[in-house]
């Protein structure tokens, strides 16, 4: 097995290399005939804050599914400090990204519950979701609602607003870190 493929390997590549996507081409299995990219060439630079915008349609979406694996390249490559991202695990490489949509779902729970949600109650505490808050500049939005972390979110976040719901996501994911 190549050392590339080795957890280690794959998350200190992911944090320590550029993101070329090289003649990127790219159809929707359902949809072949379209085609969604056409010979896209971007890099993201490590460590620096990228924004896709474009128009509706325009392939943003894709690219992010693209980097994310949900889909592969019809033809070119994505690469990470010069690896085929191909060459690593599926399961390794979700574990690295991770995605939290424009429009996310809570549970009709807390915050802190939303945020722990999906991991054993044993391994997570109060103190490592605050921690997860901290580091992520949130804990002054939560500790400003009514109950802090113990606030209710309403039906699927209905309580909170797009921005604050996308927060308490990504949280969930930095708390499994």
């Amino acid at each position: 097995m190549s050392a590339l493929k080795s957890s280690s390997s794959c998350s200190d590549l992911a944090w320590s290399g550029d993101i070329h996507l090289e003649d990127v081409h790219f159809s929707y299995p359902l949809r072949s005939d379209v085609d969604v990219l056409n010979g896209l060439d971007l890099v993201i630079e490590c460590g620096k804050v990228t924004a896709l915008v474009g128009s509706s349609g325009a392939g943003k979406s894709t690219v992010v599914q693209l980097l994310a694996r949900y889909y592969e390249p019809t033809q070119g490559r994505i690469t990470v400090a010069g690896e085929d991202i191909r060459v690593f695990d599926k399961r390794e490489w979700s574990q690295i990204v991770s995605l939290v949509n424009q429009d996310p779902v809570l549970f009709s729970a807390s915050v802190g519950e939303n945020i722990a949600y999906g991991l054993p109650d044993d391994v997570v505490s109060k103190d490592e979701i605050i921690k997860a808050a901290k580091a992520a500049n949130a804990h002054e939005f939560i500790i400003s609602l009514p109950q802090g972390y113990d606030t209710l979110v309403g039906e699927r976040g209905s309580l909170l607003s797009g921005g604050q719901r996308q927060v308490i996501c990504s949280l969930n994911i930095c708390v499994d870190e």
